[in-house]
C-alpha cells in the first residue's frame, strides 16, 4: 500500500469521524438544555471518568493513552458548548463593548502623563505615539493611572514589558481594576549609558542608580565591574539624582538623552546585556477607543481553579483561529494560589468573529476584562 492509498483511507475515516462528532455535539447541546431547565451544574467529573474508563476497557496501555487524550479534548470542548448555552452573556450589562471610534481622539497637543522626569524612556515613547504631546510627569506608575482616571491628562504612557527583563509586573497589577483601556502601543530600542558627574571615571564608580528594570537589563555589566546596584524610581530620575549628589562614586544607568539633560558625563554606552533590547510601552485612556487599523487586543481573565480550565479557555481562541502573542499570569491579591491571566491576541475588533469569541470567553470565565483593541506604532 503506497502513501496515496493510505491517505485516501484516512480521508474516509475522517469523514466518518466528522459525521459522528457532529451528532455527538447535537446531543451535547440537548444535555446542556436539560441541565439548564433542571438547574444542574455543567461539570460532572464522575461522569467523565466513567465514560473514559468504559472506552478504555480491553485496550493496551498505548491505546488507552490515545483515547484518554482524545476524549479529554472532546469533553473540554463539549463543556465550552454547554457554557455558551447555560451562561449567555449580556454585553451591554457587562459593559465589555462600550466602544468609541477614535476619530479625532488622537489629535495633537494632548496632555500625556509619564512616570519620572524629562529624558525618561516613556517620554521618548510618548513622542512616538502622539503628535506634539504636552507631557506631565508623575513620580509613580500609580500616580500616572490616577492622573488619567481623574481627567487631569488625556492618556498615560507606561512600560509594560522588556525583551530582556520581562514584564513590568507593577503595571499589570495597576491596570487590573483601573477601568482604563489600552489605546496605543509602541516598541522602542533601549540603549543604556553609564554616566557620572563631570570629571568622574569608571574607576571612581561604586554605586549605580536606576529603575529596577534597567538594573536587571544591565546585570552582567554591573556584576563584572563590581558596582552596587541601587533601585531608583526612574532612569531619568536616577540621572537627576546623581547630578544633584555631585559624588564621583555614584553613576546613573539612563538614556543618552537624560544624561545630556542633566549634564552628566557618559562613561560607557550600550551597557545592556542584550544589544537587541526593546521596551514596549502602552498608552492608556478612559475610553475604549478603536480604529480600523487596530490589530491587537488585550484581556484579563479570571478562571475557575480546576483541572484544564486554562486549556479549555485557550481552546476557544484556537477554535476561532487567532494567535496568542503573550500570556502572563499574576497572583490575585488576597487569594491563595489564584491567578489572573493576561492575554495579548492578534485580532481586529472590527472582525465580527472576534466579538463572537469574546462572548464565548465571557460565558466560560469567572471574570473577563476587555482592555481594548489597539495598534503598535
Amino acid at each position: 500500500m503506497d502513501l496515496k492509498d493510505i491517505r485516501e483511507k484516512i480521508d474516509i475515516v475522517d469523514n466518518q469521524i466528522k459525521e459522528l462528532y457532529l451528532k455527538r455535539l447535537e446531543l451535547v447541546k440537548k444535555v446542556a438544555q436539560y441541565k439548564k431547565e433542571n438547574n444542574l451544574p455543567i461539570l460532572s467529573s464522575d461522569r467523565e471518568k466513567k465514560v473514559i474508563d468504559n472506552l478504555c476497557k480491553g485496550l493496551n496501555e498505548e491505546n488507552k493513552n490515545d483515547i484518554k487524550f482524545l476524549y479529554e479534548v472532546i469533553m473540554s470542548y463539549s463543556k465550552l458548548k454547554q457554557h455558551a448555552i447555560l451562561n449567555p452573556v449580556n454585553f451591554i450589562k457587562k459593559n465589555l463593548f462600550n466602544i468609541v471610534k477614535s476619530d479625532g481622539k488622537f489629535k495633537s497637543d494632548l496632555k500625556i502623563c509619564c512616570q519620572g522626569t524629562e529624558g525618561a524612556y516613556s517620554t521618548i515613547s510618548a513622542k512616538k505615539m502622539f503628535k506634539n504631546p504636552k507631557i506631565i510627569f508623575k513620580p509613580t506608575f500609580k500616580s500616572v493611572i490616577n492622573s488619567v482616571q481623574c481627567g487631569e491628562c488625556d492618556f498615560g504612557v507606561l512600560p509594560i514589558e522588556n525583551s530582556t527583563a520581562g514584564s513590568v509586573n507593577e503595571v499589570y497589577d495597576l491596570i487590573y481594576g483601573s477601568g482604563l483601556f489600552i489605546n496605543l502601543a509602541s516598541k522602542i530600542s533601549v540603549n543604556h549609558c553609564l554616566a557620572g558627574i563631570k570629571g568622574s571615571t569608571i574607576k571612581d564608580i561604586k554605586k549605580v542608580y536606576s529603575h529596577q528594570q534597567a538594573l536587571n537589563q544591565c546585570k552582567n555589566y554591573i556584576e563584572t565591574h563590581g558596582f552596587i546596584p541601587v533601585e531608583n524610581a526612574n532612569t531619568a530620575m536616577a540621572a537627576e539624582f546623581v547630578f544633584n549628589t555631585n559624588d564621583k562614586s555614584y553613576a546613573a544607568i539612563s538614556s543618552e538623552q537624560a544624561c545630556g539633560i542633566y549634564g552628566l558625563e557618559i562613561l560607557d554606552k550600550n551597557i545592556q546585556d542584550a544589544q537587541h533590547n526593546y521596551t514596549r510601552f502602552i498608552a492608556v485612556g478612559k475610553e475604549n477607543l478603536y480604529t480600523e487599523n487596530d490589530d491587537k487586543a488585550s484581556l484579563i481573565v479570571k478562571l475557575e481553579n480546576r483541572k484544564n480550565s486554562l486549556f479549555n479557555f485557550m481552546c476557544i481562541i484556537a477554535e476561532y483561529g487567532y494567535n496568542i502573542t503573550k500570556l502572563e499570569s499574576r497572583p490575585i491579591k488576597g487569594s491563595d494560589y489564584e491567578y489572573n491571566f493576561y492575554f495579548d491576541i492578534e485580532a481586529k475588533f472590527a472582525d465580527g468573529r472576534f466579538k463572537d469569541m469574546l462572548e464565548d470567553m465571557a460565558s466560560y470565565c469567572k471574570e473577563l476584562i476587555y482592555l481594548g483593541g489597539y495598534r503598535e506604532i
